[in-house]
């Protein structure tokens, strides 16, 4: 039976960097995904406004000659 080989710290430590990296990426990513998330949320809760609706109900009712 063999002996495991043994990586060296050096070696071990870039790795950890990397994932590190990796892991600050995909935060990153998460974030502005959730920003944009939250932001087409907040248009569609202005969108259906009663007041919005209202708006553009009787916009389209004058488009429509009604």
């Amino acid at each position: 039976m063999t002996a495991p080989e043994i990586t060296p710290p050096e070696d071990l430590q870039d790795r950890i960097e990397r994932l590190e990296r990796v892991v600050e990426g995909l935060q990153d990513a998460l974030y502005c995904e959730s920003r944009r998330q939250n932001d087409r949320v907040d248009e569609l809760r202005s969108r259906l406004e009663p007041s919005e609706i209202a708006r553009a109900l009787s916009d389209d009712a004058r488009k429509r000659g009604l």
